[in-house]
C-alpha cells in the first residue's frame, strides 16, 4: 500500500476538520467529509486509512477532446495540469513515492495519487503571535485525489476518489451518467432521507427537503426540476453489499457527478468496490445479495463474509438473481448537465440572440435574472448596470429582468449581439463584490436548437431529453382538459378581444359594456395596484361562494412566465390577508382604499368606486375569504390563424401515422430526415424547427402532402417553459399554503383579427429603490443638431473615465474609441499613454510645462474655494508627500507641491485613482498632446453652443457634443460626424 506518511497525511484531513467552502462553478456544492458518529478510534501507525470519499468516474472524451489519444496516467496529467494552472497558487502534485501498490492484487487498477497541502492561520494565531508567543499554530491541510485507472475488455477506465475540495479538479471531466446509472442499479427508491432539487420555473429557485419516511416517487412531480443530490439507502439485497460487510443498512449520498459511500472503507477495498460499480456502469449483468443465516438464526458475522467478484452468485446459495435497473428513477435520465466548452459557447450565443429578438420586438424575454452564486445575488443590497464600461444605474435590491429592460430601453432602442457584449452586471458578494459581468452571467431560461431543448439554471446548461418532452406535452395536455374552461361555462369571458387591443384596452371593455357595467358581480381592478401588485385584472364572483380572478394577456407562449408570476404574488399577498384580516395593511385593504378613497375623474375610477361602496367593505373582504377562490389566466390567441387550445390534442397528435400525413412517400421521407422515429414520434429536430431549416433540410424533396410543416408541430406552443410554468402553477396554487383553484381560459377574438397587441412596456420601478448615480453612457439612438445649416450626428462614443480620449478616437465596432499604441482600449491603457506623452512634452518643452503648472494652480485655487476638484487628495503619492513634509491634511500637500519635482508624480497619481474622470482640462490638454483641432459643443436650454475651441492651429478638425444627463448627474463626451453641408 501507501507509505506511512501518505497515510498520515491523509489521517489529518480529519472529520474535525472545518469544511472548506468551495466557489467552483459546479452546482454540485461542497464533497467535503461528513462528521461521522463513531467512536473515536485508537492511533494505528500500522492499518490503512479509512476516510469517506467521494467517487466519480471521469469521462475520457473529455480529456482528449481533439487531441491524440495517450497514456491514460498521462491523461491524469493532463487533467492536473488544466486545473493547476488555472489556480494562483498550492498546486496539487504528485507523489511520485507511492511504489507498492500492485495493481495484479487490485482489480489490474493502476494507482496514481496527487495531493494539495494548503496552511492557514486563524484569528487565535494573530492574536498569540502578537502576544509575543513562538508556537507553531500553523493549521496544515492535505486534500487527495486518488486516481485508479485500467483498460478492463478493451474499455479505459479512470476513477478518482476525492477529498475535501479536489473534485473541483475533476468538474469539466466528469462523467455525470456514471451516478445515474449506479443509483437505478442499487438504491432503493423507497429509502430516501433527503432530497436537493434544481427548480427550472416558478417562484422557488431551488428546494431541499429531509423526510422522515421516504417520500412516494411520482414521475411528474419531478418535470420543473433538477435533483442535484440525493441521501439514500442501497437496497436491502443490493449486491454493493458484498463488498461493504455491512449488513444491509447503508446510506450513500448521490449527486450529479459523483457517489458518497457513508461508511468508512479500508483503502484496500475500494479496487473490488470500483470494478463492481464498473460492471454496472459497463451494463454488465450483477446480482442480488442475501445474507446467509447460521443454525442460530443470525446473519454470518462480518469478517466471515466472503468478498467476491461481481459475477459470482450468492453466499450459499446455488441460483443467482439478476438485479435489474429500477423504473422508478428514470426522471434521473431527463434532464442532464452540458460540459462541452464549445456546446456552451453555442448556447451562451443562442440565448443571446433569443433576448436580443424580444427585446427588439419590445417583448420581455422568456428568461430569468439569476446568477450561480444565487444566494448572494438575491441577498445583496448593491446592484450596477453598467453599459460600455461605465455605470448607468445602481439599484439597492436585485431589480426584475422587466426592471432591467426598461432600464436599458431607456438608452438602448435596438440591441444586437456586439452591443450586448457591453452590457454587464455586478453586484455585492459576501465574500467580497462580484463582477460586473457579462448580462450572459445572470440569463437563465430555455433555449432551442437543432440539436434539441436546453434548460440554464444557476448559470449551468442541461439538456432536456426527448422523452422528457413527451411526459410534459401529455401532463400539459391532462392539464388542458381538467383546467380549461368551456364555452359554455358561466366563468368564459364572453366579450371578443378586438384587433390591435392590449391587456388594459380590453379589461377597458368590461368598464364601458352596459351588462357588466350595471352587473355589481363584476369588477375590474387591473389599475389598482396595491403595494405594486396587481391582484386581478377581473373579477367575477357569484351566489355559491365562487370568486374568480381573471389575469389576461396576448398570446399563450411569450407571456406565460409573466402571467404565471403575476398569479403567484397575487395568491401570496392575499393569501397573507386572509390569515391577517384584522390588520390594516394588508392588500385587500390597501385595495379597498385606493379604489374607494380616490377623487380621480376617471370614468372607470367613479364606476369602480360605486360598486365597490355598494359592494360594503365587509362583502369584499368576504369574496377572498370565505369564498371558493379560483385564480384564471386569460389569454387571446395571437397566431396569424386562430388556434383554440381546446384542440390542442386534435391538431398537434404525439405519434404521427401514415393516415396523418395522408402520404406513404412522405411518411417513409420524413422518417429518413430523422423528423420522425420509426414509430411516428417526434424527434428533437421537430421542437425546434423553423420553417426555413425545414425547406433546407428538405430542399431536394417534392412533398405530396398540403401543409406537411405544419403537421411536424409538437405543439402550438413551442415553448416548454410555458408548459412547465403552469404545471408549476397549478402544483403551487394547490398546495397546502395556498388551497387556491386554477382555471385557464382562452378569450375568443374578433373576426378578422390578424395582428394583436402586446401590452406596452411599463418604465416604472415602484417596486425598487433607485439610488442616483455618478455614470451615464451616450444613448444608442442617433441624436442630432445643428450649427449654421451644417447638421452634426451624435454617434456611439465609448464612455468611462477616459471618455474625452475616445471622442478622440477612430470608429470601430461601430462605436469611437482610443486605442493606445498597444492596441488597448482600457481606461488604464488609454490613460497611461495620455500622461506618457504629458510628461515627455512637460519635460522637453518649457511652454508646455507654464502652461500646465498654469492649469494646475487653477484648479488648486478652485479646489481651495469650494468649487471644482482636488486631485492629489486621497491618493497614495499625496498621503507620502504630506508625511514627508509635515503636512496636517491633503489640501496643505497639494499646496507644496504644485512648483516642485513631486508635480507629475502626484498627479499620475491622481489619473490612477478609479475615481478620476478626464474632464474639459483634460481635453484641452489632449488636443496639443495629439494634434487635434477640437470644437465643444453644449446643451443650452435645448439648443446647441459653441463652448470652446482648442488647438486652432491644428488642421485636423474635431466635433464633440458635451452632453448633461440630468437622469444620472453626469457629463458625457459624444463624437459627431457631419451628416450635411460643408
Amino acid at each position: 500500500m501507501s507509505p506511512l506518511y501518505l497515510e498520515q497525511r491523509f489521517r489529518e484531513f480529519s472529520d474535525e476538520e472545518v469544511d472548506e467552502i468551495s466557489n467552483s462553478d459546479s452546482p454540485e456544492g461542497s464533497e467535503s467529509p461528513q462528521r461521522s458518529d463513531s467512536p473515536e478510534r485508537t492511533e494505528d501507525k500500522t492499518s490503512t486509512p479509512n476516510q469517506q470519499v467521494s467517487i466519480r468516474k471521469l469521462d475520457i472524451d473529455k480529456i482528449v477532446k481533439g487531441d491524440q489519444k495517450s497514456d491514460l496516467a498521462d491523461l491524469i496529467k493532463k487533467v492536473i495540469a488544466i486545473y493547476n494552472k488555472k489556480i494562483k497558487k498550492d498546486p496539487y502534485t504528485q507523489d511520485e513515492t507511492v511504489s507498492k501498490w500492485d495493481h495484479l492484487k487490485s482489480h489490474n487498477f493502476k494507482l496514481c495519487v496527487y495531493y494539495r497541502k494548503t496552511e492557514y492561520s486563524s484569528s487565535f494565531t494573530t492574536f498569540l503571535k502578537a502576544q509575543g508567543s513562538s508556537g507553531d499554530y500553523i493549521t496544515r491541510k492535505y486534500d487527495f485525489l486518488f486516481f485508479f485507472y485500467r483498460t478492463v475488455e478493451k474499455t479505459d477506465e479512470i476513477f478518482a476518489l476525492t477529498t475535501g475540495p479536489a473534485w473541483n479538479v475533476l468538474t469539466n471531466f466528469t462523467d455525470f451518467a456514471f451516478p445515474r446509472k449506479i443509483t437505478k442499479r442499487l438504491i432503493d427508491p423507497e429509502n430516501i432521507k433527503q432530497m436537493h432539487q434544481l427548480n427550472l420555473v416558478g417562484h422557488s429557485l431551488q428546494t431541499q427537503e429531509d423526510y422522515r419516511e421516504s417520500p412516494t416517487i411520482i414521475q411528474s412531480d419531478f418535470f420543473t426540476s433538477k435533483v442535484t443530490s440525493m441521501v439514500c439507502g442501497f437496497k436491502q439485497e443490493a449486491s454493493i453489499h458484498r463488498f461493504l460487510n455491512s449488513g444491509n443498512s447503508v446510506d450513500t449520498e448521490i449527486k450529479m457527478g459523483s457517489i458518497r459511500i457513508r461508511r468508512r472503507i479500508e483503502m484496500d477495498a475500494f479496487p473490488v468496490i470500483l470494478d463492481h460499480l464498473s460492471s454496472i456502469d459497463r451494463s454488465q449483468d450483477t446480482f442480488l445479495f442475501r445474507q446467509v443465516e447460521d443454525n442460530a438464526g443470525s446473519s454470518t458475522p462480518k469478517k466471515k463474509r466472503k468478498l467476491m467478484h461481481s459475477s459470482e452468485g450468492d453466499v450459499g446459495q446455488n441460483e443467482k438473481i439478476k438485479e435489474v435497473d429500477d423504473p422508478k428513477f428514470e426522471f434521473l435520465d431527463y434532464i442532464y448537465q452540458v460540459t462541452d466548452s464549445d456546446e456552451i459557447e453555442k448556447l451562451n450565443r443562442r440565448i443571446i440572440d433569443q433576448f436580443c429578438e424580444d427585446y427588439n420586438k419590445n417583448l420581455i424575454p422568456q428568461l430569468y435574472l439569476c446568477h450561480k452564486y444565487a444566494n448572494d445575488f438575491f441577498n445583496s443590497n448593491h446592484f450596477s448596470l453598467e453599459i460600455r464600461g461605465r455605470v448607468f444605474k445602481k439599484w439597492d435590491s436585485c431589480p426584475t429582468l422587466e426592471i432591467l429592460v426598461n432600464t436599458l430601453r431607456k438608452k438602448i432602442k435596438l440591441l444586437n449581439f456586439e452591443t450586448f457584449k457591453k452590457i454587464k452586471l455586478g453586484f455585492n458578494k459576501q465574500m467580497g463584490r462580484e463582477g460586473p459581468s457579462f448580462l450572459t452571467s445572470f440569463l437563465d431560461g430555455e433555449v432551442q436548437t437543432e440539436e434539441g431543448c436546453y434548460f440554464k439554471a444557476r448559470g449551468f446548461w442541461y439538456q432536456i431529453s426527448i422523452d422528457y418532452l413527451t411526459l410534459v406535452t401529455k401532463d400539459f395536455r391532462n392539464l388542458i382538459k381538467e383546467h380549461l374552461i368551456k364555452s359554455d361555462d358561466p366563468a368564459q369571458l364572453t366579450l371578443p378581444w378586438p384587433k390591435s387591443s392590449t391587456e388594459t384596452m380590453y379589461n377597458q371593455l368590461y368598464v364601458d359594456h352596459h351588462k357588466f357595467l350595471d352587473d355589481p358581480k363584476f369588477l375590474v381592478g387591473d389599475c389598482i395596484t396595491p403595494n405594486g401588485i396587481e391582484i386581478f385584472d377581473l373579477l367575477r364572483y357569484d351566489d355559491e361562494n365562487n370568486t374568480w380572478l381573471y389575469h389576461n394577456k396576448v398570446g399563450f407562449s411569450n407571456n406565460t412566465r409573466v402571467v404565471c408570476s403575476q398569479i403567484l404574488n397575487a395568491a401570496k399577498v392575499i393569501g397573507e390577508a386572509r390569515m391577517k384580516k384584522k390588520e390594516n395593511h394588508n392588500v385587500l385593504k390597501e385595495f379597498w382604499r385606493l379604489a374607494t378613497q380616490t377623487e380621480s375623474d376617471s370614468e372607470y375610477r367613479k364606476k369602480l368606486k360605486t360598486k365597490l361602496l355598494g359592494l360594503t367593505e365587509e362583502k369584499f373582504y368576504d369574496l377572498f375569504v370565505k369564498n371558493k377562490v379560483v385564480f384564471v389566466l386569460g389569454f387571446v390567441d395571437d397566431h396569424l390563424h386562430e388556434l383554440k387550445l381546446i384542440d390542442e390534442e386534435k391538431n398537434f397528435p404525439l405519434q404521427l401515422t401514415s393516415e396523418l400525413i395522408v402520404s406513404h412517400n412522405d411518411y417513409e421521407g420524413l422518417k429518413e430526415l430523422k423528423f420522425i422515429d420509426k414509430d411516428g414520434y417526434r424527434t428533437h429536430l421537430c421542437y425546434s424547427l423553423t420553417k426555413k431549416r425545414f425547406e433546407e433540410l428538405s430542399q431536394e424533396r417534392a412533398w405530396e402532402t398540403l401543409g406537411i410543416y405544419d403537421k411536424l408541430k409538437p405543439s402550438q406552443s413551442n415553448s416548454n417553459i410555458a408548459k412547465l410554468e403552469l404545471i408549476q402553477l397549478k402544483k403551487e396554487l394547490a398546495s397546502e399554503g395556498y388551497n387556491y383553484y386554477f382555471q385557464i381560459c382562452q378569450i375568443p377574438r374578433s373576426s378578422g383579427v390578424t395582428e394583436l397587441e402586446h401590452e406596452e412596456l411599463s418604465h416604472e420601478e415602484n417596486v425598487q429603490t433607485v439610488i442616483q448615480v455618478d455614470d451615464a453612457i451616450m444613448t444608442e439612438r442617433e441624436e442630432s443638431f445643428t450649427i449654421d445649416e451644417d447638421k452634426w450626428v451624435m454617434k456611439p462614443t465609448k464612455a468611462g473615465r477616459a471618455g474625452i480620449l475616445h471622442a478622440l478616437g477612430d470608429l470601430a465596432e461601430e462605436e469611437y474609441i482610443y486605442k493606445s499604441e498597444g492596441g488597448k482600449d482600457s481606461d488604464k491603457a488609454v490613460i497611461g499613454e495620455f500622461y506618457n506623452k504629458l510628461k515627455s512634452l512637460y519635460q522637453s518643452s518649457g511652454d508646455f510645462k507654464k502652461y500646465f503648472e498654469v492649469m494646475m494652480k487653477t484648479y488648486y485655487e478652485n479646489a481651495k474655494n469650494g468649487n471644482g476638484k482636488i486631485i492629489f487628495e486621497s491618493t497614495t503619492e499625496g498621503k507620502e508627500i504630506a508625511l514627508k513634509a509635515g503636512c496636517t491634511d491633503d489640501r496643505e500637500a497639494f499646496s507644496r507641491v504644485f512648483f516642485t519635482d513631486n508635480l507629475l508624480k502626484a498627479y499620475k497619481s491622481a489619473l490612477n485613482s478609479t475615481n478620476y474622470f478626464l474632464s474639459d482640462d483634460e481635453l484641452e490638454l489632449a488636443a496639443y498632446l495629439f494634434d487635434k483641432q477640437v470644437s465643444v459643443f453644449h446643451n443650452e436650454n435645448g439648443v446647441y453652443k459653441l463652448l470652446n475651441t482648442f488647438n486652432e492651429a491644428s488642421q485636423n478638425r474635431i466635433v464633440i457634443a458635451k452632453n448633461f444627463d440630468p437622469d444620472v448627474n453626469e457629463t458625457t463626451y459624444v463624437r459627431c460626424e457631419i451628416q450635411n453641408g460643408s
